[in-house]
């Protein structure tokens, strides 16, 4: 069972990374999405988190995909078991509903 798509209420992706200036962009139209705060940390941890930044799009577009599909569910708890199938998609609710502006 494929999810349907729906316009997204964020930017729509692919996002890109300018690791120059850490600032994130939609792809088709170079505006910008985020800016990596980089007054703390290190370089590597700023392009890092600007990096995953610019994959959010697609790491929800994948969440939402696994997630909506029982029959993945099903193959997960034959192979890792019941319980760890259940941390799973628990774990891919979470990351969905906090992307979506939940808790």
């Amino acid at each position: 069972m494929a999810l349907a798509i729906t316009s997204p209420a964020h930017t729509p992706g692919p996002w890109t990374l300018d690791p120059g200036e850490c600032v994130v962009y939609d792809v088709p139209v170079k505006l910008g999405v985020a800016k990596v705060l980089t007054f703390a940390g290190t370089a590597e941890e700023h392009l890092a988190n600007g990096y995953l930044i610019a994959a959010a799009p697609q790491l929800l577009f994948a969440c939402k995909e696994l997630f909506s599909d029982r029959e993945l569910f099903s193959s997960l708890s034959r192979v890792y078991g019941e319980e760890r199938a259940g941390t799973l998609w628990a774990l891919f609710k979470a990351a969905i509903d906090l992307a979506e502006g939940g808790e």
